[in-house]
């Protein structure tokens, strides 16, 4: 199925990292689904510009100034702050576009939301 998508979706589903889940078809599947889906809604690429665009996002530069001055509003941990200045771009827009991190544990919260995302989840 993923061979079959345009270049763009390909790209967004391979970026993800490995469908290394209990059912990797369906992983793939529902990657392609949201990719298609953002193409469809925001008319953008599924790539780094259209997922920065569907996520409010002008350029990667915006993304990077908007992790520091989450990180610093935040409070999170050394480890919790590099993992997030590491991530990918489309990673960075979608924990820091779930907005401020209010729990308990922030950097446990931000931790997850780059597992989620690595998962496909967000």
């Amino acid at each position: 199925a993923l061979e079959n998508q345009p270049p763009e979706v390909q790209k967004h589903v391979i970026c993800q990292g490995p469908a290394d889940g209990r059912n990797p078809s369906a992983m793939v599947m529902g990657r392609i689904a949201r990719a298609t889906s953002e193409i469809l809604v925001y008319g953008a690429p599924a790539g780094t510009a259209g997922a920065l665009r569907a996520a409010g996002f002008a350029d990667a530069n915006e993304v990077a100034s908007a992790v520091e001055d989450f990180i610093l509003s935040s409070g999170i941990d050394e480890k919790s702050s590099n993992a997030l200045r590491e991530a990918t771009a489309e990673c960075q827009a979608a924990v820091v576009g779930r907005g401020a991190v209010d729990g308990k544990n922030p950097s446990a919260m931000v931790m997850g939301r780059i597992a989620k995302f690595t998962r496909g989840q967000i």
